[in-house]
């Protein structure tokens, strides 16, 4: 009688354990992508006595070529539908052009026609938790909330005159998203977006579409296309950046 009361207490949690794909019964899931993003932005730091500076173009002013990248995700499922995410991807950007107008970063001033060297380094972390609303033997959809953080050197150097200026962004940006995964047979197709606005200080908002081929329950390889935006303006600051492009890699769950 015993074994039979615990049954039926278990009964619900086996049913929804059955009823999702094998490929969602894991504890805990790896997954490496390839990214080949394509690059636009603006940037402008005021001087330390709070002048305005100028509104510069990463790719028209600054030359910064299109470089691949790469992201690394991690998720933790204490129970079918209830996950912990997370992910990172670096950013490392280097450009080098000869200034066709004067361009005043900060202190410093760098003239027409003179050298400029720059790069942007540093990375986009991500931390999510998940609660899956519908989850069944098609797949799931949930809600995310989480944060984004972005942490960014930009640095602009004009050598023949030893000027050199840098700016750092160290942006926490609070996130809401959904998530979904639909299966048929072997293959899944997936979306994800996350994002809030901060109304005139500015927005963010990343998302990505994936589709997957499971070679066993545990291994998937995956491509897709992601796209990284975000907007912040603290006066005389201001940033803007937006990365886009597809993705590869593979998916692995234990």
């Amino acid at each position: 009688m015993r074994k039979f009361a615990l049954f039926l207490a278990l009964a619900p949690f086996v049913a929804q354990a059955q009823e999702l794909p094998v490929y969602e019964q894991y504890s805990f899931r790896a997954e490496y992508l390839e990214w080949r993003p394509s690059l636009t932005g603006l940037v402008a730091k005021g001087s330390s006595a709070g002048a305005s500076g100028t509104m510069i173009d990463l790719i028209d002013d600054l030359a910064i070529a299109d470089d691949r990248t790469f992201e690394v995700r991690a998720t933790l499922q204490f129970k079918p539908g209830t996950k912990l995410r997370g992910s990172y991807t670096p950013i490392d950007y280097a450009g080098e052009t000869i200034a066709d107008r004067t361009l005043r970063f900060g202190d410093v001033t760098f003239f027409s026609n003179t050298p400029v060297y720059t790069t942007i380094k540093g990375g986009v972390y991500s931390a999510d938790f998940e609660l899956d609303l519908a989850k069944a033997s098609w797949g799931y959809f949930g809600l995310k909330v989480g944060a984004r953080y972005m942490d960014a050197d930009v640095v602009l150097v004009a050598p023949d005159r030893g000027d050199r200026e840098t700016e750092e962004f160290r942006l926490p940006i609070p996130t809401l998203g959904v998530a979904l995964r639909l299966y048929t047979g072997r293959v899944s197709i997936s979306g994800d977006f996350a994002g809030i606005t901060l109304g005139s200080r500015g927005h963010m908002y990343e998302g990505d579409a994936a589709v997957r081929i499971h070679f066993t329950d545990r291994l998937a390889a995956t491509g897709g296309y992601r796209i990284l935006k975000f907007k912040g303006e603290d006066e005389p600051d201001f940033v803007q950046y937006r990365m886009d492009g597809f993705t590869f890699g593979g998916e692995v769950s234990f």
